[in-house]
């Protein structure tokens, strides 16, 4: 038996032995197979191979590393990590297992844990190298450059040729901005081996990122001459391409990409933008709507171990204008990836885009300490403080972007429009002018310099500009109509209409040609055309705001106020945050006397506009009216808070400030508003009034010669001197520079205060003459008619001014001014009852002016009618009750009435007072008489 079972164990040993070679022969043929795939990067088919031969022998470390090291190559970096645990387990080489580990744990953003496996090999400098460059992405991942480029360069000590680390120092050099490092460092990698494909990609990356398109697309080209399947090499060219509005051939490699990888987000990103400028709307649709079915149908792990997916979702959604689900995306990636500048500031134009703006600036804050010398977050937080109305910090970090990228278009552009904004008009034209230089056509600019040619009345230069953005869009409505409104401004009001006939053809939506054309109707005095034209578009837009109040002024522009106000009142109704409509309620309760109702109704506004700074000056100026002078300072400190235009603002709560004889304000506010714009000359003006007024010439005189420095009008500083030296009363000072101005170039201011000065030197004989010469030169001068009518009265020849004034209302009308002054001059003449007949005639049309109440009451009180003048009296000292004429008038009246203990009170409160007029000697002398 002994004999039998021997030979029999045999034949199953035998067996047994046949079986192991067919399991190898079945694991290493799929194995061999997987590494054809793999070297030609078909890595699909080589894990298909690669699972077929782990079915036959599941520990087969060959298979179970290439199976690692193709999930790498596939982005799979967990799945790779379980196949290394599983080959250390049957104990791989550890030389072998470390790097792949290491890259699998970087795929996975297991930065802390690459940081502390990445130890160098003993004796092994080379492995030692490769470890350590995976090191530093681990520390360049976590943005920490410093400590990353450290490890870069022991891995170059270790091995000099170490491609991967020469890289790795490039990229550091790309995120500090120094790009010339960075190339050079790239063509050091390139010198060791010239068809690296990562220094080529990384070479055509920087020329990308240095804006030099035409090497970058050349660079990249001949990587993809190489390999022409490298799809991250043709995403980088079509990225240059569509840059250099290569559409076309941009389109040629997308399509190559989404052939391989239909739902590639970057490539079907970039088809957007090709298929929107190339006018392809379907495919355009398509594409975007697919895009965010991409992205928003990815697993969220996937997007995670993915984060670029969160960034790209982020800036789809931006561009569709969903902001919210921007947010939320860009939101994810940052909580991933919380240093990438790039998608701090695109978190910041959403939260722009929200009305966000505080959010916004978080965000660029953050991004600029993460990145100081970021020139594209300096200028999105220049962005945002303009948003925020901080315009001093705005304007500073435009001005260092123009000084740290002088050829940078947009941080000219960005800084002339913030200029336009604030109303520094010089400047922002010489901003302006810089960027369309250095971007010759760009419509944004043209724009701008077009708007700000016209704010400085050089319409013939808007024009010029006008035109250019026209051959660029010939039928835009609305430039066609702002061509429109420039001839217009120039007197061509024929072509103009014809232009807003155009403007309203292309675009029937466009109120605002309708109402142009309508208000060309009521200047040729066709008032039913202008009503009928409205009324048609009104039928259309029964709802438009502007249409109704334009409605409205056709009959306010008729002092019919009630229907007008039935109008206004509609369109205000429609829209609450219509500032236009409230302005004309405004205007119609002013219009009423009605102070309160306007008080009312701004304070109403604000409640809910709080940042407008129009409805805050007029609040101001309803409180001046009324008198309210504490409420009428806060509502102009608000106005100045929020307006951008700071300077005109300025001027009109100092000249309230005056008025109220606040001077130390008036003139610190003055010089707010020259601070804030220099080239503000009504600001100089007012300060040197002011300074007059004050009697502080040396002081006004250093205005003069401040404002001398920013205009070449010798003329204007001469006469603007002559007034220093008139309020000061040095008048043969006033008369010499007066007279030099007037050498200079004719001008009637010059020509006034130079009839003034002679007349406080005595000289009444060289002052008539010279008023009396432009009055025949000019008889229509208002100012010159009082001033020779003064003139007149002074040498007592009344009939004289009382002729001029004549022939002043055969020339203009009796208006309530000539026919007060008239009067005046009747009650000198002791012609008491053509004083009162004009005085009565001037008071009814104008029945709340101070100074009309005066003359009537003065008037008569000469022709003896005391009780008729008493309430006049009354009603004008309740409106100044610290009117020192008015008061003497009143005393004069109440003496009459033998009611002298009452007028010497107010006579004096007339001598005490600092106020002067031509009878304060009179006063004082009659008070010595009580």
């Amino acid at each position: 038996m002994k004999r039998h079972f021997v030979p029999s164990l045999i034949v199953v040993g035998s067996i047994m032995l046949s079986g192991g070679i067919m399991a190898a022969q079945l694991t290493n043929q799929p194995y061999e197979d997987a590494l054809k795939s793999f070297y030609v990067e078909d890595f699909d088919a080589a894990v298909i191979h690669l699972k077929n031969a782990l079915k036959n022998n599941p520990s087969h470390l060959p298979s179970r590393l290439l199976m690692a090291e193709i999930l790498i190559a596939k982005g799979d970096g967990a799945g790779a990590e379980v196949e290394l645990e599983f080959a250390k387990q049957k104990n791989a080489d550890e030389k072998k297992v470390l790097p792949l580990m290491l890259e699998a744990l970087l795929l996975q953003s297991k930065l802390d844990s690459v940081i502390k496996l990445a130890k160098p090999v003993y004796g092994n400098n080379n492995l030692s190298s490769k470890v350590l460059v995976l090191k530093g992405r681990a520390l360049f991942e976590k943005n920490s450059t410093s400590l990353a480029s450290e490890e870069y360069r022991e891995a170059l000590r270790l091995n000099p040729n170490n491609i991967e680390a020469i890289l790795g120092l490039a990229q550091v050099a790309i995120k500090r901005e120094q790009l010339a490092q960075a190339l050079e460092q790239v063509n050091q990698a390139l010198a060791i081996s010239a068809v690296n494909e990562k220094a080529i990609q990384l070479k055509a990356n920087i020329y990308h990122e240095m804006g030099d398109l035409t090497n970058a697309e050349q660079v990249v080209t001949s990587l993809i001459k190489l390999n022409p399947r490298n799809l991250p090499a043709l995403l980088t060219r079509a990225s240059v391409l569509v840059e250099q509005e290569k559409h076309q051939q941009a389109l040629v490699d997308i399509e190559v990409i989404l052939g391989e990888i239909p739902n590639e987000p970057r490539a079907n990103y970039l088809k957007a933008i090709v298929s929107a400028a190339l006018g392809m709307d379907e495919e355009l649709t398509a594409t975007a709507n697919h895009l965010s079915t991409v992205l928003s149908g990815m697993p969220k792990q996937v997007m995670k171990e993915n984060p670029f997916y969160f960034y790209l979702a982020g800036l789809v959604h931006f561009n569709r204008g969903e902001y919210e689900k921007a947010q939320d995306s860009l939101s994810d990636y940052i909580d991933i990836v919380d240093d990438d500048t790039r998608a701090l500031r695109l978190n910041a134009e959403v939260s722009l885009a929200l009305g966000e703006t505080f959010s916004a600036k978080n965000y660029l804050v953050k991004a600029r300490l993460l990145d100081p010398d970021n020139k594209e977050v300096w200028r999105m937080l220049g962005k945002t403080y303009m948003a925020t109305q901080e315009y001093e910090k705005a304007e500073r970090y435009f001005l260092d972007l123009t000084q740290a990228r002088p050829d940078f278009f947009l941080a000219w552009q960005d800084l002339g429009r913030l200029q336009l904004e604030i109303g520094q008009v010089n400047n922002a034209i010489s901003s302006l002018e810089k960027s369309l230089a250095l971007s010759e056509g760009n419509s944004e600019t043209l724009l701008l310099l077009m708007t700000a040619m016209q704010e400085s009345n050089n319409i013939e230069q808007a024009l010029v500009y006008v035109e250019q953005l026209l051959q660029q869009v010939p039928n835009d409505s609305k430039l066609v109509q702002r061509k429109a409104v420039m001839l217009g401004m120039k007197g061509q009001h024929q072509q103009a209409k014809s232009l807003f006939e155009q403007a309203a053809s292309l675009d029937n939506s466009n109120v605002e040609a309708v109402v142009h054309l309508a208000r060309m109707d009521m200047v040729n005095g066709d008032l039913p055309s202008a009503r009928q034209r409205l009324n048609t578009a009104l039928t259309k837009f029964p709802d438009s705001a502007p249409l109704l109040v334009e409605i409205g002024d056709t009959f306010w522009k008729k002092s019919e106020i009630s229907q007008a106000k039935n109008y206004y009142d509609k369109a205000y109704s429609i829209d609450r945050k219509s500032e236009l409509a409230l302005n004309r309620l405004l205007d119609v309760a002013i219009s009423r006397n009605d102070v309160n109702e306007a008080i009312s109704l701004a304070k109403d506004y604000l409640v809910r506009e709080n940042h407008n700074a129009n409805i805050h000056q007029r609040l101001a100026n309803a409180y001046m009216q009324a008198k309210d002078y504490k409420e009428a300072m806060s509502a102009f400190q608000l106005a100045v808070k929020h307006v951008a235009n700071k300077s005109p603002v300025l001027l009109n709560f100092a000249n309230a400030q005056l008025a109220i004889q606040d001077f130390n304000g008036a003139i610190l506010n003055y010089k707010k508003a020259i601070a804030w714009n220099n080239n503000f000359f009504a600001a100089y003006l007012a300060l040197i009034k002011a300074y007059n007024l004050t009697a502080e010439p040396e002081k006004a005189l250093d205005v003069v010669n401040e404002l001398s420095k920013h205009i070449k009008l010798p003329g204007l500083a001469e006469k603007l001197t002559g007034d220093v030296y008139l309020a000061a009363k040095q008048y043969d000072l006033a008369e010499k520079h007066y007279k030099n101005s007037l050498q200079i170039e004719e001008s009637q201011q010059a020509t006034f205060g130079l009839s003034e000065a002679l007349k406080g030197n005595n000289k009444l004989a060289q002052a008539r003459g010279l008023l009396e010469k432009w009055n025949q030169k000019a008889p229509n001068s208002l100012m010159m008619v009082v001033a020779l009518a003064d003139l007149y009265v002074m040498e007592k020849t009344y009939d004289k001014a009382i002729s001029l004034y004549q022939e002043q209302m055969k020339l203009q009308g009796q208006t309530p001014l000539l026919m007060n002054n008239i009067a005046q001059v009747y009650i000198l003449a002791s012609n008491f009852d053509l004083a009162v007949e004009y005085a009565e005639k001037s008071h009814i049309a104008v029945p709340d002016h101070v100074a009309i109440k005066d003359t009537l009451a003065w008037a008569y009180t000469k022709q003896g009618s005391l009780e008729k003048a008493l309430p006049l009296f009354r009603e004008a000292l309740a409106i100044e009750s610290d009117n020192a004429e008015i008061m003497y008038h009143l005393a004069v009246n109440l003496i009459g009435q033998n009611r002298k203990n009452e007028a010497k009170r107010f006579l004096e409160r007339v001598a005490s007072s600092s106020q002067q007029f031509n009878e304060k000697t009179e006063a004082i002398d009659l008070l010595k008489t009580l």
